[in-house]
């Protein structure tokens, strides 16, 4: 959700969502002045109540991810103006910080605000940190249906960290391993909602079948990327048979004149320009889905 999320599906729980009127924040999080640890990287200020060892690792990690946001979306000129993370260092100075019940990060506007603690802050930081970065780089993009939006910043959050690089689709990430068994289960009982439908559903619809329809987006999202592999354990991002699409849609949704049911009908062609059969992908999807590998792979670590 643009602006306020808790991923608690990560963690196999049920979704959190809330909302907070900016007059509820702290007032420090327009204030650099009022924090212990102000620090500055290429692309992003970080001010921070967690240690100085800690603030350092989460901007080392979201400078990373403003890489593979930028490839993902091929932006020639990525936002120029340093954005501002707020990290505090526990849960409870987040909560008492005014962030919106629920949550474990959010972005309201103009600051990516999140704590330390939780197994998964990074994933969060890397989700909520996405729709910051197209808020200032590439505003056109927030025409979007949510199953782009939340499922592109779901597999950007369900990441791997290999040889300094981050890699996103990882089969067995965070978000993944939360994700998979909901969606697993709905398309087995045949309660998941049909490709041309989740299409076009707008934020409202979205988040009302939200504990639902995050699994899903991340994993259509997914599938669009690594099809008919699970993951790429050499690349930063999988381009599977079905990338081009994906592409395609970027390209045409990041146009301000385009709307969402167009860049649908450009990307979803194959390479003559012929119109893909929606129900031979759908099918495919679902396959996918319900043979993904994660599970037996947990079982073999324990």
């Amino acid at each position: 959700m643009r602006g306020i999320l808790r991923l608690c599906l990560v963690l196999g729980m049920g979704s959190g969502l809330a909302l907070s009127a900016d007059g509820d924040q702290d007032k420090d999080l327009n204030n650099p002045k009022k924090w212990p640890v102000v620090l500055k990287g290429e692309h992003y200020q970080l001010w921070s109540s967690a240690s100085q060892k800690d603030a350092e690792e989460m901007l080392r990690f979201m400078e990373l991810v403003f890489v593979t946001y930028t490839q993902l979306l091929d932006l020639p000129r990525p936002p120029a103006q340093k954005m501002v993370i707020i990290l505090y260092k526990d849960r409870s100075e987040y909560v008492a910080g005014g962030a919106p019940g629920g949550s474990a990060a959010y972005y309201n506007g103009t600051r990516l605000v999140g704590y330390l603690g939780d197994p998964a802050s990074f994933c969060f930081f890397a989700h909520e940190g996405f729709h910051q970065f197209t808020d200032w780089g590439l505003k056109a993009i927030h025409k979007a249906p949510p199953w782009f939006t939340e499922g592109m910043a779901d597999c950007i959050g369900n990441h791997v960290l290999k040889d300094g690089k981050l890699q996103v689709c990882a089969k067995d990430g965070l978000i993944a391993r939360g994700r998979i068994r909901v969606i697993q289960a709905a398309i087995s009982k045949k309660a998941h909602v049909p490709l041309p439908k989740l299409f076009e559903l707008d934020q409202a619809a979205f988040m009302a079948q939200a504990a639902l329809l995050y699994p899903e987006a991340w994993s259509w999202c997914h599938f669009l990327m690594a099809y008919p592999n699970y993951g790429d354990d050499k690349a930063q991002i999988p381009h599977g048979k079905y990338w081009k699409v994906l592409q395609r849609y970027i390209v045409a949704i990041s146009k301000s004149g385009v709307k969402p049911a167009k860049a649908l009908e450009a990307a979803l062609v194959d390479e003559t320009g012929k119109p893909l059969d929606v129900g031979v992908l759908e099918k495919e999807w679902q396959d996918y889905v319900l043979a993904f590998p994660l599970e037996a792979q947990a079982v073999q670590k324990k």
